[in-house]
């Protein structure tokens, strides 16, 4: 079986309930090409592996069963290297087909047309397709439907997640098994994957509906992570930290998009820990940091620094005041919830500002918070003698910066940037 083209890679722990349905997926496939089933169990309790065993006993020729007898997931959280390590010494394939083992695939023509593709495009890196949702709190199905039509993925959609990409749905090229350290501890396979495909070459995405997840069924990483505010808090610190590195190296290629993303995580922190005094939030930062080694201090560090610049009326950032030093003129830049924080920070240090401004393209309220607001290409300033600071959410960087350029602004400042 050395002409193998495809190895589809499964991962699975406890899912004996939906196993077979994986697995007959994988079967039920039609190719002209041959292909195999590498079936990995992560040390399963509920007879898992014994269903597994039985498909390799009847199916040789293709599938082939990885028993741990130590759940790897638990001694390694954090660091992923051990399912690359696998992957890379017992797939052969040229491509590799994801499906973990509470997934399962619907359509047979899946892997050839995902081959087809790859056949013919060897700038693309990875092939990935619509899927079904299934919601296994009340079993409502509906379609991801992420486009309207076939087509290459926008940067900007893969790294801000914007659309959402179905791991069951990846197929990419053996090479992206070689991806740097840092890709393997976010704590998670699929987003870091992709955003390595991306440093690649192209992705690709067909509108077809070939396979089917399931969320929030018991034990899924939905239901064990999104629900428990300390494992959501510790797997966006590690987001954080994964896509610092990355903007490294890409060379900030992507950076506005990055940018976004990282503030996504922050505000998710935010949201868990907005009722907290600031005596509270440190000692979660600290107690975080201290349970994952200080790997993640400087993320801790400026975590707390943000927190402190939106939640605690009496803290101004130093940058803020060597900012305003250098011009005659201050305007903030916003007429909202962050703009009216920055503001009242101002107010409490007796730094002076005009007003506030808004992009070209919004409508203009006559005041806000008593002072006047302007469109930022309207200002009837000096803008070499203006300085801007932006009192906006940084999720939307790239509109601001956007509209900052527009208006020739080239020196601002964001206290709330990560």
């Amino acid at each position: 079986m050395e002409d193998i083209l495809v190895s589809i890679w499964c991962i699975t722990y406890n899912h004996k309930r939906y196993i077979r349905d994986a697995i007959e997926g994988f079967l039920n496939q039609k190719t002209n090409f041959k292909y195999e089933i590498i079936i990995h169990d992560d040390a399963s309790k509920d007879g898992t592996a014994d269903i597994i065993k039985e498909y390799e006993n009847k199916y040789t020729d293709f599938i082939h069963g990885i028993y741990q007898t130590e759940n790897q997931y638990s001694k390694y959280p954090s660091d992923i290297r051990w399912i690359n390590k696998i992957a890379v010494q017992n797939c052969r394939g040229k491509y590799i087909a994801i499906c973990e083992g509470d997934d399962y695939w619907i359509d047979i023509q899946k892997l050839q047309l995902q081959v087809d593709y790859l056949e013919t495009h060897p700038e693309c890196m990875m092939v990935v397709h619509d899927a079904l949702n299934i919601d296994c709190r009340n079993y409502e199905m509906k379609s991801g439907s992420a486009y309207e039509k076939d087509g290459i993925v926008p940067a900007e959609d893969i790294i801000v997640q914007s659309k959402y990409v179905f791991s069951a749905s990846m197929m990419y090229r053996r090479e992206v098994l070689q991806m740097r350290d840092f890709f393997l501890d976010a704590g998670i396979a699929d987003y870091p994957t992709l955003l390595y495909s991306l440093t690649k070459g192209s992705v690709y995405y067909f509108t077809r509906i070939m396979s089917v997840y399931r969320k929030f069924h018991e034990g899924s990483w939905t239901a064990s992570v999104l629900h428990k505010e300390n494992l959501l808090f510790i797997h966006n610190i590690r987001m954080i930290n994964f896509l610092k590195k990355y903007n490294e190296y890409t060379e900030f290629k992507y950076d506005m998009h990055v940018v976004r993303r990282i503030q996504k995580s922050v505000n998710v922190i935010f949201a868990i820990s907005n009722k907290m005094t600031i005596e509270e939030f440190s000692s979660m930062c600290k107690k975080y940091s201290k349970e994952t080694h200080d790997k993640y201090l400087s993320v801790f560090e400026r975590l707390e620094e943000l927190w402190l610049q939106i939640f605690d009326d009496s803290y101004i950032d130093e940058s803020i005041y060597r900012f305003v030093e250098r011009y005659s003129t201050t305007i903030i830049m916003g007429a909202g919830k962050y703009a009216g924080i920055l503001a009242k920070k101002l107010l409490n240090q007796g730094i002076t500002f005009e007003g506030f401004a808004v992009s070209d393209c919004q409508q203009v309220p006559e005041s806000y918070l008593d002072k006047p607001v302007w469109k930022l290409g309207a200002m009837p300033f000096d803008l070499k003698k203006t300085g801007v600071i932006i009192g906006i959410d940084p999720f939307i960087w790239d509109q601001i910066v956007n509209s900052l350029y527009k208006a020739k602004i080239e020196d601002y400042l964001c206290p709330y940037l990560f």
